[in-house]
């Protein structure tokens, strides 16, 4: 049994924000509807990482979901769920530095202002260092991520993960051509418990470099240690629809997977991976609606991975403008997306937009 956070319509007609103890996300679905909850998303994603267990509140479980689309609040809902002893000075401080400044002990004031402007950027820095890991892998800028990386290993970050870290530093590593000294320091978590956790990391290292083999044969792996779960299903069908013509095998893994079975983020993917399927059918018109609807989506989030998930979208819909005869929207969208997607070694979408 484990919490998920969702959010939804409850009976009333309202929004409701709070979690929901389950065994998996398909039963917290059914769950909710038993309820009468309608419009439920269940939002237990990986750009979520805050361990929930023991907590009730639903004033956190709100501020949790609204972090994956504000990185102000990502950063002050973390400082919040650390624990009274990051938040509590910061807020006295701030408390006395404005009575000070109000008496008119102006220096007194400011001093407190700015103790509590320091104590509130210290409770905040992990996530904050964190975001800044993600952006630099995103564009690229693998020297500036380790440097990000160190900042965040030196605040010890509550919820963040030894493997995790390590499998931060082994992907900007390998981007800086040094994948096997970034191998070397995370296969050292080989023997881990959470064996989902460590293929699911191993596979996003050979992933940074293009290594596409390497990365499907490790998803298969995934496959199977994780009981042939729906996450590890989705994931292997838009690898093997991005970086391969297994397109039959795709349209399998896919089968039979209810949008409801997953979180919000699995059931854009798998979204995704239909919309490629009706891509490579010819069916331009209803991939291309599939894709704008993922994008709208998509885009409310404030994760520089997810960023580049958009973009990557946009390239697939201007290969169905091209196929379509759209040449012009094709090209408005390829030119502005083309060089993120050789930055990041999408070799087989422009080997197929080349050869429309």
């Amino acid at each position: 049994m484990k919490k998920y956070l969702y959010e939804a319509i409850g009976p009333d007609g309202r929004v409701t924000k709070a979690t929901v103890a389950a065994l998996s996300v398909a039963e917290a679905h059914a769950q909710l509807t038993r309820s009468g909850y309608t419009d439920i998303r269940i939002r237990n994603d990986d750009l979520l990482h805050t361990d929930l267990r023991g907590s009730n509140d639903p004033k956190i479980a709100a501020a949790m979901i609204d972090s994956a689309y504000s990185s102000l609040a990502f950063m002050m809902v973390k400082a919040w769920l650390r624990g009274w002893i990051t938040w509590l000075p910061g807020l006295l401080a701030f408390i006395a530095g404005l009575w000070f400044a109000l008496s008119f002990l102006v220096w007194t004031g400011a001093a407190l202002l700015l103790l509590a402007i320091v104590l509130i950027f210290m409770a905040s820095l992990p996530a904050a260092a964190y975001q800044q890991v993600l952006l630099a892998r995103a564009n690229r800028s693998y020297a500036r991520g380790l440097w990000w990386l160190g900042i965040l290993r030196m605040a010890k970050p509550a919820g963040i993960s030894a493997m995790m870290l390590d499998a931060e530093q082994a992907k900007l590593l390998a981007g800086l051509g040094r994948i096997d000294e970034g191998l070397a320091l995370f296969t050292g978590h080989a023997n881990d418990t959470d064996l989902v956790a460590y293929l699911t990391q191993l596979q996003a290292i050979h992933d940074t470099v293009g290594e596409r083999a390497k990365q499907i044969d490790i998803q298969r792996q995934l496959l199977v240690v994780s009981g042939n779960s729906i996450e590890a299903r989705v994931d292997l069908a838009w690898s093997l629809m991005r970086y391969t013509s297994d397109y039959d095998d795709a349209r399998r893994l896919s089968a039979g997977i209810e949008p409801n079975a997953c979180s919000a983020l699995y059931a854009a993917g798998l979204r995704v991976v239909r919309a490629l399927l009706l891509q490579v059918d010819g069916k331009h018109d209803a991939a291309l609606a599939q894709f704008e609807s993922v994008y709208a989506e998509l885009r409310r989030y404030n994760s520089p991975l997810i960023d580049f998930t958009c973009r990557e979208l946009r390239a697939y819909m201007a290969l169905s403008f091209k196929a379509s005869g759209r040449i012009a929207e094709a090209e408005a969208l390829w030119q502005q997306e083309m060089p993120h997607m050789c930055a990041h070694h999408c070799d087989m979408l422009i080997a197929r937009y080349d050869g429309i």
